[in-house]
């Protein structure tokens, strides 16, 4: 439901802002900014596994001013306390950014966790703190350089941290032809009738293969848009011509029929058609910056006009 929340409020142009230990509250919040649109600002507690106490650790901490840089946070969260495995998720989400890149922060977490708990254990035997005191001692923690996060691995931990992409989704750089070529996103299968023809596209984000009775090889599949999810039907006709496209990950166009008697909107797929880099022109491109929003439907194929029989080229 967050997903579809997020994606509602997307079309309608109100960004959605990732967790943020400087910004964010237990709950979602909104973030006015001066000159600029209101926001709806992630909370914390949005993350897997990031229970109430931690966040109000970190609050309360913050309740003295944002935190100026890694070692202010440090010193000012106990985070012996936080934990290390929350202290994790937050990081891979993107919640500390603020501090620096997140591979960076992940390779020296078990020492912010160490120096942060020497220094509250020191505070609470009434010692000088490590970070410096009459003494002008201070230990401060760099952040090591040059380390390179995949970029799809960073949206998998968002994924399944937050349930959604925040920083991007995988198929943002297809936007511009897939806008043009699709009659529907996931969000306005609801509104196609049963039965009716229709275009989608996404990227493969789960799958299950099964035989029918007559020993017949068929899958199920889910698609995942950047509104959300579509379940597709692959029966077997089509699944032995096809199956070498449908694999975790793949980026396509899937046409077919929609089957909504059961309940929530399928597609019953009957044809589906890669998407390429090279496929998505300087043209469109340009042609998307001069379009505000995402339609809800294409500009291309109006709902229930799509042919069965398109030709080879259709897509590209």
């Amino acid at each position: 439901k967050v997903a579809f929340y997020c994606a509602d409020c997307r079309s309608l142009g109100i960004q959605i802002l990732p967790p943020d230990v400087n910004s964010s509250q237990w709950d979602f919040s909104i973030e006015d900014k001066p000159g600029q649109p209101s926001a709806i600002r992630f909370g914390l507690g949005a993350v897997k596994n990031v229970g109430r106490e931690p966040v109000d650790l970190i609050l309360a901490a913050r309740e003295a001013g944002k935190f100026k840089d890694l070692n202010d946070f440090i010193q000012r969260v106990n985070l012996q306390k936080v934990g290390k495995r929350t202290l994790e998720f937050m990081i891979k989400v993107g919640a500390m950014e603020t501090f620096g890149p997140r591979k960076a922060l992940l390779e020296v977490m078990d020492a912010m966790v160490s120096i942060s708990g020497s220094h509250f254990r020191a505070a609470e035997c009434g010692q000088l703190s490590i970070f410096g005191g009459e003494t002008g001692v201070a230990e401060d923690l760099h952040l090591p350089e040059n380390t390179i996060l995949d970029p799809r691995e960073q949206l998998e931990w968002e994924k399944e941290l937050i349930g959604l992409y925040v920083s991007d989704h995988p198929i943002t750089a297809f936007l511009p032809l897939i806008r043009t070529k699709i009659t529907h996103f996931s969000k306005d299968l609801a509104q196609a009738a049963d039965r009716e023809k229709v275009v989608v596209a996404g990227i493969i984000t789960k799958m299950r293969r099964l035989n029918t009775k007559n020993g017949n090889e068929m899958a199920f599949a889910t698609l995942e848009d950047i509104q959300g999810s579509i379940e597709l039907v692959i029966f077997p006709k089509v699944w032995e011509k096809q199956s070498s496209l449908v694999h975790m990950d793949a980026v396509l166009f899937a046409e077919g029929k929609v089957d909504s008697a059961s309940g929530d909107a399928k597609i019953l797929v009957d044809l589906f058609r890669p998407i390429r880099p090279e496929d998505v022109t300087d043209e469109m491109r340009q042609q998307a910056l001069e379009i505000p929003d995402i339609p809800s439907t294409s500009t291309e194929y109006q709902s229930g006009q799509a042919d069965n029989d398109l030709p080879e080229d259709a897509f590209l």
